[in-house]
């Protein structure tokens, strides 16, 4: 019963191309309006770094950062996490999950670790927020494992968020490519 419902949600909403345009224009919108505001205000309260988008993956430059903060800031970065992260996430993962379910074929067998990707992304950015609440919480207590964890699962998030990104891009025009072969095929 659960699967069947699941198929035909997936079957009349999620792949229908009026949701995947309207989650298409949320995910805009928070980048063009929502987005820059968040940023102004962390930016204001003195949080110019942010642990949970340092590239470096280096858990010793975590503790630096956090240290920086300051008590406010480290307040604003809990706040920050329980507030609009809770949110971001699912703006970002909902229209790339739709997108790769509509336009990977599904005869394909790894289809469905692929379409996964986006809410893979989406898990580990609630975690790493978790850990990384943990972390600023327990501040000045330093918890090196604890750093640890929280730089590998923002490196998996990012992983997963930029193959599903990529994967976006480029399976519209092999999806177009495949319709047009297709179409000039039964037209010979």
């Amino acid at each position: 019963m659960y699967n069947e419902l699941m198929n035909k949600l997936l079957k009349k909403v999620l792949i229908h191309p009026g949701f995947i345009l309207a989650t298409w224009f949320v995910f805009v919108f928070f980048m063009v309006v929502i987005l820059p505001a968040v940023s102004m205000a962390t930016y204001e309260q003195g949080l110019t770094e942010s642990i949970d988008t340092n590239f470096s993956f280096d858990p010793s430059l975590i503790y630096q950062i956090v240290d920086a903060y300051g008590v406010n800031g480290r307040a604003y970065y809990i706040w920050q996490r329980w507030t609009f992260d809770l949110i971001w996430p699912l703006v970002y993962g909902l229209p790339l999950f739709a997108t790769l379910n509509r336009f990977i074929q599904p005869k394909l067998n790894f289809r469905k670790w692929i379409v996964l990707l986006p809410l893979f992304a989406t898990l580990l950015d609630y975690l790493e927020n978790i850990i990384f609440t943990l972390l600023v919480t327990l501040y000045p207590t330093e918890i090196p494992l604890l750093a640890w964890i929280g730089v590998t699962v923002s490196a998996l998030k990012w992983f997963a968020l930029g193959t599903s990104m990529m994967l976006v891009t480029l399976l519209p025009f092999f999806w177009l490519y495949s319709w047009v072969r297709q179409t000039l095929k039964k037209a010979s």
